[in-house]
């Protein structure tokens, strides 16, 4: 008796450890839904409607179920706006305001380096040199034409 408790109790854990990986190594099917079109399992009577609460005779739909739960649907993507290009960083002026001059009549001319070309020109109010063109003279900046730009000079002080 003494040597048939150790044996039995080694068949018992024998067997649980069959019982284990029989378990394990059976495939299992995976458990899907029902059809839309089936109320109820077979073999389950399904209760009558009148015995049904009118809230349960009601189909939800996922969306209503999930906001029960706390679910909402992702905001629709927004389409991205396209966004103006940037403004093009105004190019460095070419011309340099290097002085004036003031003829014997009272008329001022100013004098611009022109960095491009290496050259100086000289313009007083509407005159035209080397392509440049004086259109106005403001407090802080003039305004020149060249080639059918507009460009503005900061005055020097």
């Amino acid at each position: 008796m003494k040597r048939s408790l150790p044996l039995l109790g080694e068949l018992l854990l024998a067997a649980a450890v069959l019982a284990a990986a029989a378990a394990f190594a059976v495939p299992v099917a995976p458990r899907e839904l029902p059809p839309a079109g089936v109320s109820a399992p077979p073999g389950e009577p399904v209760p009558e409607a009148a015995a049904l609460p009118s809230a349960a005779r009601t189909a939800a739909s996922p969306q209503q179920v999930a906001a029960l739960f706390g679910w909402r649907e992702a905001p629709a993507a927004k389409p991205a706006a396209v966004k103006p290009a940037a403004p093009a960083k105004p190019a460095p002026p070419r011309l340099k305001q290097v002085g004036f001059v003031e003829s014997e009549d009272g008329t001022a001319s100013w004098v611009f380096k022109d960095t491009q070309a290496g050259s100086v020109v000289t313009l007083s109010l509407g005159a035209t040199s080397r392509g440049w063109t004086l259109v106005e003279v403001r407090k802080g900046e003039f305004l020149l034409t060249f080639q059918g730009t507009t460009h503005t000079i900061p005055r020097s002080r």
